[in-house]
This record gives structure tokens, sequence and C-alpha cells, in this order.
């Protein structure tokens, strides 16, 4: 699956391969919602960069994909066939088919760093304890990167770091 996924995206596109998540928490732990990265600051920091981006998030709400479309002019390939939150396997295809992934902190995080794939984590300003607190690498995956915000409203300062890192 990981083969026929790659194959896929790199018939649509020579750029890099870069997967994306921007949500992440559950309804019974709304406090974790300072992690999520809006649409308009995730589109202006994604239209810098030139990358063809994939789809790992699960349950992706229309609206943002359009607003990421519309506003910004980033297509997200969505692999329809794949369910993000309860297919493990397909989502790991989809995530070893990546170059690169960024997303902030959630389960993909964890199966990408698990997968060897190079990983750019997007961390709130309190973050949960398994990231440590100034750390810029993961304890427990050596493919994962660490980006913290520094202000608890605002990424620019985590953004404008990560795009100078992969500039």
């Amino acid at each position: 699956l990981t083969n026929r996924l790659r194959k896929r995206f790199v018939e649509k596109s020579e750029r890099p391969i870069c997967g994306i998540t921007w949500t992440g928490g559950s309804k019974r732990n709304y406090f974790l919602k300072d992690k999520n990265i809006s649409i308009a600051e995730l589109g202006v920091f994604l239209s810098e960069l030139d990358y063809k981006y994939i789809n790992l998030q699960y349950n992706p709400k229309d609206e943002e994909l359009d607003a990421l479309r519309n506003d910004f002019g980033i297509e997200i390939d969505t692999v329809s066939e794949i369910d993000n939150f309860y297919n493990l396997d397909g989502l790991a295809a989809l995530i070893s088919a990546c170059d690169l992934v960024i997303s902030i902190d959630n389960l993909t995080v964890h199966l990408s760093g698990a997968l060897g794939i190079k990983t750019y984590v997007l961390l709130p300003l309190s973050a949960d304890w398994r990231w440590g607190v100034k750390s810029k690498t993961s304890y427990w995956h050596s493919a994962l990167r660490l980006f913290r915000r520094q202000n608890v409203n605002n990424w620019e300062e985590p953004l404008n770091t990560l795009l100078t890192y992969l500039k």
C-alpha cells in the first residue's frame, strides 16, 4: 500500500511529499484544544513552502480543506479510501509514503516517529510531559524535531522557526 500511495503522489507532483495535521484531542479533553493550529495560520505557513501536501488529519472538515484551497491556493491530497482515525495500517502507509510530516501533538507524530519518518512537531506552550520542558528533540523517537509555542495565543514564532529550518 505504501508503494502504491507513493507512486500515486509522485505521479501527481515531483515536489517532496509532506503529510500534515492541524488538530487533535477529543471532546472529553477539551483543554487540549490549545494545541490546534487554525487554518488561517496553517495556510500562511504552508503557502511559503513548495511541497505536495497529503492529508493525515482524521475527520478533516470540508470547510477547512476548502479554505486552504480557496484562500491560500493549497491543495491537500486526501486519500478517501483510508480512514485516518480507524485504519491505523492505512495511516501508517500514508505516513510512510511521505518524505516528511508536519503535525501538532497527536497520534500521527507518535506513529510517524515509530516509523522513522522525519517529523516536525508543533507543540503548545504547555505541552504534554512526554515532550520535556525545553528539548528540541524527542526522548522517544529520533526522527522527531520539536518546535514550541512561546505564547499561548500565537503560533507565529514556532511556524517561522520551522519555515527557516525547512528553507
